[in-house]
């Protein structure tokens, strides 16, 4: 049995821990009625273990972030469409 095509970007969110509340408990409620999901989830899960075992991870340099928070630095506020009253 295969995974629902409409819920692997839901799994690898949940594997990730990318997803809000509400996307969380949907995809918890279906893997529990969902074998072929289920299934799908494991080996996602497996899949990160081996990978976090196996040292591949590359921390990225302090720096990185700093760069690239100076890169999309706050710009400045849209101009407001709403009008007052003449």
């Amino acid at each position: 049995m295969s995974a629902c095509p409409d819920r692997l970007l839901l799994l690898h969110g949940l594997s990730d821990g990318e997803l809000d509340a509400a996307n969380t408990l949907a995809i918890e409620t279906h893997l529990r009625s969902c074998e072929g999901c289920a299934a799908e989830y494991e080996r996602i899960t497996a899949l990160r273990a081996r990978i976090a075992r196996a040292g591949v991870r590359y921390p990225a340099p302090e720096s990185l972030g700093r760069a690239i928070g100076q890169a999309i630095a706050p710009l400045p506020p849209a101009p407001s469409l709403q009008r007052g009253w003449v």
